[in-house]
């Protein structure tokens, strides 16, 4: 399910390439966010699950969407029920990353849209021609004066971090809902270790994914200064409540050894 920007289109493409999983054709469907609210279109979402239910070939359906994290409890619910009717079982996969750098690498992902590309629809389809085509190259220098000015931009477009939930809130949920998460870090994903837990959680064979493709190629966001981070950090309450939360659940040992420390 996400969360945005950690990764997710890297990971829909892997799974797409193998012959036994089966994802939503646009990764992006916003499903919860009423992309798909017109009743025949929301028959179409489930029925290509439906069609492929009794395909022995296919081990795996899913819908990678970053902002499914926005769902509601009531929705996760409806979700769940659909899942079930066809005799699937969900299993919600998500991926957290440094709350900093998260923030600036949705600047470059903005800064790098098309001129005019604001709807659903319009990224959806752009991230897909992405995806199958060619990678994105931005190589911009960023500071904190421009992560602010895009952070508005991303604001009015629907994109901001504002609009995103709490880890806290999006985690409880999908717990309620589906009784488990597998939760790893952006930070830690591209490795062999961590995609044999992450496919043996799904339930499919292991094989080897490729760490070296590159969907969005963006600077690091290592290159702000100590203060434009803590400046970028003031911006938005819900960086502090992401990060704190993640200390309390992981420890400040872990947590220290794969993100960046506001605090210090």
């Amino acid at each position: 399910m996400g969360m945005p920007r950690a990764g997710s289109t890297w990971l829909h493409r892997e799974l797409n390439f193998r012959g036994d999983c089966k994802l939503a054709k646009n990764k992006e469907s916003f499903y919860f966010q009423g992309f798909l609210g017109d009743r025949e279109t929301r028959e179409t979402y489930w029925q290509n699950y439906a069609d492929s239910v009794n395909d022995n070939a296919i081990a795996l359906l899913g819908d990678i969407t970053p902002s499914n994290g926005y769902a509601t409890l009531d929705q996760l619910l409806e979700y769940s029920k659909k899942l079930s009717e066809l005799g699937l079982i969900g299993k919600p996969v998500l991926t957290l990353r440094d709350p900093i750098n998260q923030v600036v690498s949705l600047t470059q992902f903005q800064k790098s849209m098309p001129m005019g590309l604001r709807s659903k629809q319009q990224i959806s389809e752009w991230v897909y021609t992405v995806i199958n085509k060619t990678a994105i190259h931005n190589q911009e220098h960023l500071n904190a004066e421009l992560i602010m000015k895009h952070g508005i931009s991303a604001f009015n477009s629907g994109l901001s971090m504002e609009f995103w939930p709490t880890w806290e809130k999006t985690i409880t949920n999908y717990l309620t809902v589906f009784g488990e998460v597998y939760i790893q870090f952006f930070e830690e994903m591209f490795n062999e270790e961590e995609n044999r837990s992450l496919q043996n959680w799904l339930g499919i064979e292991y094989e080897p994914m490729n760490f070296t493709r590159k969907i969005f190629s963006f600077p690091s966001p290592n290159q702000l200064s100590l203060e434009e981070k803590k400046k970028v950090f003031s911006m938005y309450p819900k960086m502090k409540d992401n990060y704190d939360y993640a200390v309390n659940v992981w420890g400040q040992e872990k947590i220290d050894s794969i993100w960046w420390n506001p605090y210090k």
